[in-house]
């Protein structure tokens, strides 16, 4: 059982405690209030006696003054009177005010007889005086003092030294009585202090421990915010605009690279260009900061983020964040957009050229067909003609006029961009460069040198033969009629790889380079436009690079032009290289006039071609059936008892020639010999060995070719399986 008082108990003693103090307390209080009643009796009786003896020794004073003055006052000595006038009044009122004093200290000095004896003495005194002062006596007049004096001056003397030793006395007394009023009030003030501040020191020394907690945990806390500062990635700032005082943490310095001038503000602008620092400035007046600047470090510019914010009058905290690497990013983001949008802009051109190129050609198309089927019955019909005795200059004429135009049609066909009549190869782009050059070299003048440089190895291409050989014979025309004066033309060849957006596609490279007056920048971007040129009338149509951009396009390749005034231009045609198996090369036959009779079924929807096809036909020997459509050939096709050949327009309003041919062939159960002939087509056609194309318009002499090359393929033997 535990020995110690309950909490009650303490309570109960502690309250006893109080109530003791408190009742001597109030002794003491009343014992104080009592010496101090004593204590100011005693001074005011004190300052009584000695204003009344002050007034008995001025009295003293001034009579003999006034005896001394009245003896020698003098007729005429007006100043002299006045002063003794002036005693006189002041010997009355301090006799007054000694006499009418009813204190006993005064009492206790005179007897009433010398009371009596020194009120009669100073009053002859002042009647003697008087009568001087008025005149009506002389300074003798007086009465004697000597009575008066014998009995007044020896009680004044007695007065004072009573006075005098009484109040050491009283003196000695307010001491003993102040010393004991200090004692009570050192005791109650102890007493008081143990009462009142008794608790207060529990109390006090409770807070001590408290504080002694609190400090402990400020300085824990003050070390996780120094870890922190050390492991945070951003640096942290505390600046006192009015006074300029600024905290930066360590890892804020290290950042913005302060040294031993890390305490001034004034350093870090040191570290901003200009601009930055308007920047800043503007952040700081508006009492919030969030601005990316560029800090001058000693190993170079580096961005920083600087934010802050202010507490509403003059102190402001905040962050540095290095945004170095982000800003680096989002430069090459943007470069890279702006790449792009410069890519974007030349497709977007080379869409629009290409809109304006289709629509050229779709109404070049439209003309051309229907051109082609005129120009088709000019040319055999001149045939069917040819050898008449008639015959001469005139029927040259129709023959090179039919030529002429046809030319001018597949020019206009070229622009469609649709693979218009392609018959597509895979070749060696090599060989076929320098085939089409031995064509060249007959229409250069003797002042133009042509040179040519082929790497090897290549790779095959897969292309339309006739349209690369037009577009290599197109820019070299071009290249010659630049140089009227003469000059050098490079044609070069050589792999190249093109950038797009799979990757580096490889391919093969076609330059041609001449030395001429070169073309100022306006012409240079309408250099490819349709029937654009900068020739005289009746030297150019403005097709010939327009076709080139074409083909070059529909063949999966690119074409631009380099060009300056005075120094030349150079055309580059870039074509993909074939990465399938190269097709194997035919064994041409001897071209050749058939003797044999053939049923031929010829089909066209314009029946002037069809009536000449079937006149140049007969002439020769041959059988020939007409159909005006593909349902009629098909059916007509099928039908037939014998069919050796099949001369098939390629268009028609209400098919396709393949798809009739295609029709025959199965209801027959072989493939028929066919020749397809068309101006323009839709789409490109794949050609069969059983197959052949001639281009409208054509001669007699090209049908007869084609005829015999298709018959020769489908009489070979099979090769050996």
């Amino acid at each position: 059982m535990s020995t110690q008082p309950s909490t009650s108990g303490r309570e109960s003693s502690f309250r006893q405690v109080r109530r003791g103090y408190g009742l001597a307390l109030g002794i003491i209080a009343a014992l104080t209030l009592t010496a101090q009643l004593i204590i100011q009796h005693t001074l005011g009786q004190q300052l009584h006696d000695a204003e009344i003896i002050n007034v008995a020794g001025r009295q003293r004073m001034l009579s003999q003054r006034i005896a001394r003055s009245a003896l020698e006052l003098r007729a005429g000595d007006e100043a002299k009177r006045e002063v003794l006038r002036a005693d006189l009044a002041a010997l009355a009122a301090s006799h007054h005010r000694l006499m009418e004093d009813d204190l006993s200290f005064f009492r206790s000095i005179l007897s009433p007889t010398e009371r009596a004896a020194l009120d009669v003495a100073a009053t002859d005194l002042v009647e003697a005086g008087q009568r001087v002062v008025d005149g009506a006596s002389e300074g003798d007049g007086l009465p004697p003092t000597s009575d008066a004096s014998a009995a007044f001056l020896p009680a004044m003397d007695r007065a004072v030294f009573a006075f005098s030793a009484q109040s050491e006395g009283s003196i000695q007394r307010t001491r003993r009585v102040e010393v004991g009023l200090a004692l009570c009030t050192l005791t109650a003030l102890l007493l008081e202090a143990l009462l009142i501040f008794g608790p207060l020191l529990g109390r006090l020394r409770s807070k001590v421990r408290e504080l002694e907690v609190i400090t402990d945990r400020l300085a824990e806390s003050e070390a996780r915010h120094q870890r922190a500062l050390a492991g945070s990635r951003d640096g942290l700032w505390d600046w006192d605009r009015r006074s300029g005082a600024v905290f930066f943490s360590p890892r804020f310095q290290a950042m913005a690279g302060l040294g031993s001038d890390a305490g001034s503000w004034a350093a870090l602008e040191a570290r901003l260009s200009p601009i930055d620092q308007a920047k800043l400035q503007a952040g700081l007046d508006a009492s919030e900061v969030d601005v990316e600047a560029r800090l001058m470090l000693d190993e170079g510019p580096r961005w920083m983020r600087l934010r802050g914010q202010s507490d509403g009058a003059h102190h402001m905290s905040g962050t540095l964040t290095d945004v170095d690497e982000r800003r680096r990013l989002e430069d090459e983001r943007t470069q890279l957009l702006e790449a792009r949008e410069r890519d974007l802009t030349e497709v977007r051109n080379d869409l629009a050229r290409a809109e304006v190129m289709t629509a050229i050609g779709t109404l070049a198309s439209g003309v051309a067909h229907d051109f082609n089927n005129y120009l088709q019955v000019i040319q055999m019909a001149a045939d069917c003609i040819d050898g008449a005795e008639d015959d001469g200059p005139l029927l040259d004429s129709i023959k090179d006029a039919a030529v002429e135009a046809a030319t001018l049609t597949r020019q206009l066909l070229s622009l469609r961009q649709e693979h218009s009549g392609e018959v597509l190869e895979v070749l060696d782009l090599g060989r076929l460069v320098q085939d089409s050059l031995s064509l060249v070299r007959p229409a250069l003048p003797s002042n133009v040198e042509l040179s040519t440089e082929i790497a090897r190895p290549l790779q095959h291409v897969r292309v339309d033969r006739g349209q690369l050989r037009q577009v290599l014979v197109n820019l070299c025309i071009n290249a010659r009629d630049a140089m009227p004066g003469g000059g050098m033309l490079n044609v070069s060849l050589a792999p190249a790889a093109r950038r797009s957006v799979d990757g580096e596609a490889p391919g093969i490279e076609l330059v041609v380079e001449d030395e001429g007056h070169g073309m100022s920048p306006e012409v240079l971007r309408r250099v490819f436009d349709p029937f654009f040129t900068t020739k005289k009338a009746g030297k150019g149509t403005g097709l010939g690079l327009a076709m080139v951009h074409s083909i070059v396009r529909r063949h999966g390749g690119v074409v631009d032009a380099e060009s300056e005034p005075g120094r030349g231009s150079r055309f580059r045609v870039w074509l993909p290289s074939y990465v399938g198996p190269a097709t194997a090369k035919r064994a041409r036959a001897h071209w050749r006039r058939t003797t044999e009779t053939l049923h031929v079924l010829a089909v066209d929807d314009e029946p002037a071609i069809r009536q000449l096809a079937r006149h140049i036909l007969q002439g020769a020997g041959h059988e020939v059936l007409e159909a005006g459509s593909a349902q009629e050939a098909a059916r007509l096709g099928a039908a037939a008892p014998r069919l050796d050949l099949i001369l098939c327009d390629v268009m028609m309003p209400d098919g396709l020639g393949p798809d009739a041919v295609a029709r025959i062939r199965e209801a027959r159960g072989q493939p028929v010999p066919t020749v397809f002939v068309s101006g323009y087509t839709e789409r490109p056609l794949h050609l069969d060995e059983a197959s052949a194309f001639l281009r409208k318009p054509f001669t007699s002499a090209e049908l007869f070719d084609a005829i015999d090359q298709v018959l020769s393929r489908a009489n070979e033997p099979a090769p050996p399986g």
